[in-house]
């Protein structure tokens, strides 16, 4: 008896969209029936991650070592755990915040119909709700910043009952935000200035990419994507109070800023309730709709140490 085993699909091709954190980015595509008869597909969108590249021997030929080669390869051995243990954890937080946010990718079509041979053009949205891991995938152009960018991935699967299945790569470029906040400050060539901003509680960027996602989005049409418009995201204290957690990093060598910030909303009165309701019976309590229109405390003061004249600062 033999039985075959499929662990992952390789895909044909790859189709590249680019959009910033949560603004709509558009695409057409050709998709063509590789098969030698005509099929009628069955198009799906599922999580996919890119194989890692074969680690590169580094080892030198002959198998001898030098002296200070042991010290080198703990140190590297030590950077490499660091590191994995950074995407692992990054990973996890990915996963935990999965649910609270709709899937970016999306087609204009759930099923397809083609000849042998032939292709037919889909339309792909992508509206990024979550940041990737930051890096650098090119060389920054002559006297211009480096573009950062986050990637996720998915695949495409065309099934036909018959003939089978086949896959294209999605690729989606998540690129940092547009700036919602600008501060501009003149200061002089010496000492420490420190700066205070006042962060808003609600995000806006967020509530346009959710009514975006209503108003143009294909999985909109899908229940369960659609519920997750309606999530409220951060957490409740045992207060009421709701909490929102960010973690910051700064761009600008000369200006320094808190690790992380905790905005903090007023009670509503059903959230404390339900608090309240959630303490006396030891159980946690229960997200509850933020309130329009709350104000958060002032946010920790940013420090420029080595300030310049002139300097602008935005937040993103």
């Amino acid at each position: 008896l033999l039985r075959g085993s499929v662990e992952s699909r390789a895909p044909l091709k790859q189709i590249t969209v680019q959009s910033p954190l949560y603004q709509l980015g558009v695409t057409e595509f050709n998709v063509t029936n590789p098969f030698p008869t005509d099929c009628e597909f069955t198009i799906s969108v599922v999580q996919y991650k890119p194989p890692a590249p074969p680690a590169t021997d580094k080892k030198g030929k002959g198998g001898k070592t030098g002296g200070s080669q042991p010290a080198a390869v703990g140190t590297a051995a030590k950077a490499a755990a660091a590191k994995k243990a950074q995407q692992e954890q990054l990973q996890q937080q990915q996963q935990a915040v999965a649910t609270l946010f709709p899937e970016p990718f999306g087609l204009d079509r759930h099923r397809l119909r083609l000849r042998a041979g032939a292709s037919e053009k889909l339309r792909l949205s992508f509206l990024p709700f979550q940041l990737p891991a930051l890096q650098q995938n090119e060389p920054p152009a002559p006297g211009k910043p480096p573009v950062l960018k986050g990637l996720t991935h998915s695949l495409l699967v065309l099934s036909d009952s018959e003939c089978g299945d086949f896959a294209y790569e999605l690729c989606g470029e998540v690129l940092l935000p547009v700036p919602f906040l600008e501060h501009k400050s003149t200061v002089g060539l010496e000492g420490t200035q420190t700066l205070e901003l006042q962060l808003p509680f609600n995000n806006h960027l967020l509530e346009s990419a959710r009514r975006t996602f209503t108003d143009k989005h294909p999985l909109v049409k899908d229940k369960e994507q659609a519920a997750r418009l309606r999530s409220d995201i951060g957490r409740i204290n045992d207060k009421g109070e709701r909490l929102l957690e960010y973690t910051v990093t700064c761009s600008n060598s000369l200006m320094t800023c808190p690790q992380i910030l905790v905005l903090k909303a007023a009670a509503t009165p059903a959230s404390a309730a339900a608090a309240a309701a959630a303490a006396a019976g030891g159980r946690p309590a229960a997200a509850a709709p933020a309130a329009a229109g709350l104000s958060p405390p002032p946010s920790p003061p940013m420090q420029q140490q080595r300030p310049a004249v002139d300097k602008d600062s935005k937040g993103k």
